[in-house]
């Protein structure tokens, strides 16, 4: 299964997931390769206003602290290079899960 989840949401799965043996969690953190071009993204496509963006940047940034409890974390500067490490950390292209991309 996969879950688009944040930073909170899937640190609680990785606790639940640590206390029964038969469920295993892999986490990926996906970033923006810079602020700037996160910024440049929100606003490209015209749905949030100017204080909206900011929230969700300054939401960015407390997300980004949280990255080090990730199993993975990839930069998504080119989507199909950021689905091909994801696909990686999940043993998609290999055959077996790796705990490393990017």
């Amino acid at each position: 299964m996969l879950l688009e989840i944040d930073t909170l949401g899937a640190l609680a799965v990785q606790e639940f997931a640590a206390t029964d043996d038969d469920i295993t969690s892999i986490s990926v953190f996906v970033r923006a390769p810079s602020r700037s071009e996160q910024e440049r993204r929100l606003r490209e496509r015209g749905t949030d206003a100017d204080d909206v963006i900011a929230r969700r940047l300054a939401e960015a940034a407390a997300e980004e602290e949280r990255a080090i409890h990730f199993d993975a974390t990839v930069t998504n500067a080119d989507v199909d290079a950021a689905v091909a490490s994801i696909e990686t950390v999940f043993g998609l292209s290999s055959g077996r899960p790796s705990r490393s991309a990017d």
